[in-house]
Parts: C-alpha cells; sequence; structure tokens
C-alpha cells in the first residue's frame, strides 16, 4: 500500500490553495449536477399535476350556459402554462450553465495542479541528485538514476493527474448518487454497509491481482 506521506507530498507539490480549490471545483461540479437532475424531475412531476388541473376546463366550457365567458379564463391559463414552461426552462438552463463552468474549471485546476506538482517534484528530485554524496553515485547505478528522471518523472506529469482525475471524479459522482438515492428511498441506506463490504473485497482482490500481473 502507498504510505500516507506519499499523498501529503504530492499535496503539498500541488499548492496548499490550489488542491483544495480542486475539490471544492468538484464539488460544485457534482452538486449543480445533482441539482440539475433534481430541478428536472422536479419539473415533471408538477408539469402532470397542472396538465391534471388544467383538463377539468374544457368540461366546464362545453356545461357552461356562456362559453364566450370562459375565454378570459382559458386564456389566463394559457399565459400561466406558458410563464410556467419559461421559468422551469430558465433555472434548468442555469444550472446547466453552471454545471458546465464548474467542469471547465475544474479541469483547468486540475491540469493547473498536475502542473505545478510536476514542476515541484521535478526540481525536488534535482535538488536532491545535486547535493548527493559520491557513495550515493558509486552505490546506485546510473540506469536507475535516468529511469528517475525519465519513466518516473513521466508518470507524475502524464499518468497520475489523468489516473487522479477519473478517481476523484467517479468518488465525488457516487457520492452524490448515494445522496439522491438515500434523500428519495431512505431505505437503501439499510444496503450501503453490505454493499461497501462486497465492494472493498472486489477493489482489493483486484488490485492485487493487477499489481501482479504488471510485475510479470
Amino acid at each position: 500500500s502507498v504510505a500516507f506521506q506519499v499523498y501529503r507530498s504530492y499535496w503539498q507539490a500541488v499548492g496548499a490553495c490550489l488542491a483544495p480549490s480542486v475539490l471544492v471545483a468538484l464539488f460544485l461540479m457534482q452538486a449543480s449536477k445533482n441539482l440539475n437532475d433534481w430541478w428536472l424531475s422536479y419539473w415533471i412531476s408538477h408539469s402532470h399535476e397542472n396538465g391534471t388541473i388544467s383538463s377539468t376546463h374544457p368540461a366546464v366550457v362545453i356545461t357552461s350556459s356562456e362559453p364566450s365567458s370562459m375565454v378570459p379564463l382559458l386564456l389566463a391559463t394559457g399565459n400561466s402554462t406558458t410563464d410556467d414552461v419559461t421559468f422551469y426552462l430558465t433555472v434548468y438552463g442555469a444550472l446547466a450553465g453552471a454545471n458546465t463552468v464548474f467542469t471547465l474549471f475544474r479541469a483547468f485546476l486540475f491540469a493547473y495542479g498536475g502542473i505545478c506538482a510536476a514542476r515541484v517534484l521535478h526540481d525536488q528530485l534535482l535538488n536532491s541528485i545535486l547535493k548527493a554524496k559520491i557513495h550515493f553515485f558509486d552505490t546506485t547505478p546510473i540506469g536507475r538514476v535516468v529511469n528517475r528522471f525519465s519513466s518516473d518523472m513521466y508518470s507524475i506529469d502524464d499518468s497520475l493527474p489523468f489516473i487522479m482525475n477519473i478517481l476523484l471524479a467517479q468518488t465525488y459522482g457516487v457520492a452524490g448518487t448515494v445522496i439522491v438515492t438515500c434523500y428519495g428511498l431512505p431505505w437503501f441506506t439499510l444496503l450501503l454497509l453490505p454493499l461497501a463490504f462486497i465492494y472493498h473485497r472486489i477493489q482489493k482482490y483486484y488490485r492485487h491481482t493487477s499489481r501482479e500481473l504488471k510485475r510479470l
């Protein structure tokens, strides 16, 4: 397993202000997405209620002795329905636009944070090599030192930010889905512990198998 100090070093390399900003951007992105989905379901449910209420007007028009007196009522109902659609659509568009902005903001911060972390770690590695004693170069193969500046730094520059981006996005996505599901179906909370245990066992088995395959 990876030591906590490794995560702490990478967090510090990203930056004391930039790293929390990435997490905040991820939270805002997921929150706006969940709010967008919730608003759409709210819009649909209230549209059905308004449609049920407005469906009684034709019967009133047929049984009325003065149909012309119902014209203002029908016009008012039509204008109210149009205003409701405009309101719901405006809020839905605003939430979708906010989600787009937060997604772009998160992508930019993550890319910039990865660049900052790569530069800081490269400078720290270079300073350590330049300040190393002669005994270090006598006991360490030069190929190992070159690999630290080539393949290992490439993993920090390219692979690590990409994997970290997917990990955090999926983590926030799963957390948002679980919160929304528990809010709509409270009994689902009873299944969280068994499911968490099963998923933990599966991913533990997968990690060990994947590690051994990479060592072949």
